[in-house]
């Protein structure tokens, strides 16, 4: 495994499964999760679906075979946290919401706002995805106040524009409308075209619904 990180030096994302492969062989189940949970990143990064599902499964599997301690707790949370575009992209929202669901009792436990409310973003906007407006809403809105307790405006903006689609839905235009600009507001702190442009189509589409086009 050493050898083939000095051989890729400059092209190690490239390379990342591969030497995860290798430690996993060694017996060293820690440095081939660290590899394997880059290889899902860059796997990610790049929108190769399978490549990412693949590390996921691979990724939980080494976790498995580590010590349940609360470091790998949080860790085996923040790949599930990761995971929305892939499983979206693979059609399989109702196998991630329910990922999501059974990993909600495990975060709890670790008593951490910010974690906690990423899990509850993730799952509002799969049962959102799903047709579960009301859920969502719920779970949505949860997650709004447990990240701005966390001081992480980026995540509580990505629950805010998720909640303000949600509502559209719901028939309450006028908190969707106040959703998506707070979003807006709250995503200022950060670089997200993708995450701005949503807001943005959900405050477009509130002002459409209502009859306000300027």
């Amino acid at each position: 495994a050493r050898a083939l990180e000095l051989t890729h030096a400059e092209c190690l994302d490239d390379h990342a499964a591969a030497i995860g492969t290798h430690y996993e062989r060694a017996g060293d189940g820690a440095a081939a999760l660290a590899w394997i949970e880059r290889a899902n990143r860059v796997a990610l990064r790049r929108s190769e679906v399978k490549t990412a599902h693949d590390t996921f499964e691979r990724a939980r599997t080494l976790l498995d075979a580590l010590p349940d301690t609360r470091p790998n707790r949080t860790r085996r949370l923040a790949l599930l946290l990761d995971q929305p575009v892939m499983f979206m992209g693979l059609m399989k929202l109702t196998e991630y919401r329910d990922l999501v669901r059974q990993h909600e009792t495990m975060a709890r436990a670790l008593e951490e706002p910010g974690l906690l409310g990423q899990l509850y973003s993730r799952l509002g906007w799969s049962e959102w995805a799903l047709g579960d407006v009301r859920v969502a809403i719920d779970a949505l809105g949860t997650a709004v106040e447990l990240c701005v307790r966390a001081h992480l405006p980026h995540d509580a903006g990505i629950a805010q524009l998720a909640g303000g689609w949600a509502h559209i839905l719901a028939g309450d235009l006028t908190r969707a409308l106040e959703l998506e600009t707070q979003a807006l507001e709250r995503l200022s702190v950060e670089r997200d075209p993708h995450a701005h442009a949503a807001a943005h189509a959900g405050r477009a589409w509130a002002l459409a619904e209502m009859g306000r086009y300027r």
